[in-house]
């Protein structure tokens, strides 16, 4: 079943970038890239996960990190969206009725759309959580029972949020290399 591969789709391959998908190879279920670079056993990769990412949320300052939704920010941004496009509006009645030139309309339009267009995309991101939000605590437990509670699309949504460039390196052939040599969730650090 697709609950097998837990973080399919969340790995990028450490040779080309491809993302590892969940697939049965020799009998075992396995993150694969779609090109064969690299292979890794998903029980071992998912059980690496979680620890990593219960962990990590675990931080004292993970709590801050992690917002929830803002709703009167989302508001604010929306009342300045609408004021900028209030404004275009005026300024084409304006326009209209002979008051002021095109040119003047097209350029007041070119510097007031723009900024009307960011605030409704900060309206949006403010008025959607984090997928973390409400997953970190100080106690590692109550981080580990959450992350745990987490449906499938959710728990990919989070070590999506939490860690967007996680890698899967390559192993040589023939060789045994543990998961967390394996496994790199933030590449910059």
């Amino acid at each position: 079943p697709a609950e097998r591969y837990r973080y399919s789709g969340c790995l990028h391959c450490g040779h080309c970038g491809a993302m590892a998908r969940g697939t049965r190879h020799g009998g075992k279920d396995r993150y694969r890239c779609p090109a064969g670079h690299t292979m890794i056993m998903s029980a071992d990769a998912d059980a690496f996960i979680d620890g990593i990412a219960v962990e990590r949320l675990s931080r004292p300052d993970a709590i801050s990190l992690f917002r929830q939704a803002d709703d009167a920010g989302a508001a604010a941004a929306q009342a300045e969206a609408a004021d900028y496009r209030g404004r275009i509006k005026a300024a084409t009645e304006s326009s209209i009725a002979g008051r002021i030139t095109l040119e003047s309309l097209e350029a007041m339009t070119a510097a007031w759309l723009p900024k009307a267009e960011a605030a409704e995309q900060r309206a949006r991101d403010l008025a959607t959580p984090s997928a973390l939000s409400g997953l970190a605590d100080t106690d590692r437990a109550v981080v580990a029972e959450r992350w745990d509670a987490l449906s499938l699309p959710a728990r990919k949504a989070a070590l999506r949020a939490l860690a967007p460039a996680a890698v899967l390196l390559p192993a040589a052939r023939g060789y045994i290399v543990p998961v967390e040599d394996r496994i790199t969730l933030w590449p910059a650090e």
